[in-house]
């Protein structure tokens, strides 16, 4: 199946075997869904947010998170799926200041 023509609306949204995944935010969870749409999976944060997820990548073991991009402090999370639970290993902060 051929995804090249499928654009996303938001930028935290990333595509694992055939699903996409998104964290959002109001609902402090990783959403999985398939391509019609259809929500396939939920695992609920271990750590509540507080800045919006501008972009999730996938390592293939690891969920990448990147937060206020642009501003001074930077934020890159490090997430991985432990018991049905989107459970935060790493963060690093970045500063300009």
């Amino acid at each position: 199946m051929a995804y090249e023509n499928i654009v996303l609306r938001k930028r935290n949204m990333t595509m694992v075997d055939g699903y996409f995944y998104s964290i959002d935010e109001d609902q402090d969870a990783l959403i999985v869904k398939t391509d019609d749409g259809t929500q396939a999976y939920s695992y609920p944060l271990d750590t509540t947010l507080t800045q919006a997820i501008t972009c999730l990548e996938y390592d293939g073991r690891n969920f990448w998170s990147l937060e206020n991009p642009g501003a001074s402090t930077v934020a890159i999370r490090r997430w991985y799926i432990d018991n049905y639970v989107l459970k935060q290993r790493d963060m690093f902060v970045l500063s300009s200041g």
